[in-house]
């Protein structure tokens, strides 16, 4: 069984349509249609932004996130047709965000704090280094277990 009818009822419960749905997340409403019809499986992709959109778990859309080394991450929400509401942002982060943080153990919650309070506070040169350098150090210290977890996600 594919998640198509968990689709169609949440958006019957936002009480959007779904081409209104479809068009907020950047996928045709013909293939929108078509996964709620057959009751299909969604791409983790659309799965991510229809979650957001319409702050549900990504899980009740879709299980499995077949990212690999080299793909893309799902776009972020400012590019999905202005999504930026609080609530939208909210779900984007339980979705995505929230299960990386629980891959840390306690003992390193602190410093996981420090670097995004730090992060937070870089200009956007800053920043722009600062995801250089460790995209970088992914490329040579990479642990493959922490990575294969991260996969799980």
């Amino acid at each position: 069984m594919g998640y198509g009818k968990n689709l169609q009822e949440a958006i019957k419960k936002s009480g959007m349509s779904v081409r209104h749905v479809a068009n907020l997340a950047g996928i045709s409403d013909d293939t929108l249609y078509s996964i709620i019809r057959r009751d299909s499986s969604v791409r983790f992709d659309h799965a991510l932004r229809l979650a957001n959109i319409l702050d549900i778990n990504v899980t009740d859309i879709c299980k499995d996130n077949p990212y690999e080394d080299g793909e893309v991450l799902p776009q972020k929400l400012s590019e999905l047709g202005g999504l930026t509401a609080k609530i939208n942002k909210s779900s984007y982060i339980k979705n995505r965000t929230v299960p990386i943080l629980m891959l840390f153990e306690y003992s390193e919650m602190d410093k996981v704090d420090q670097l995004l309070s730090n992060f937070y506070k870089l200009n956007d040169t800053g920043r722009e280094t600062a995801f250089n350098i460790l995209s970088s150090l992914a490329q040579t210290n990479t642990d493959k277990d922490r990575k294969n977890r991260l996969k799980e996600i």
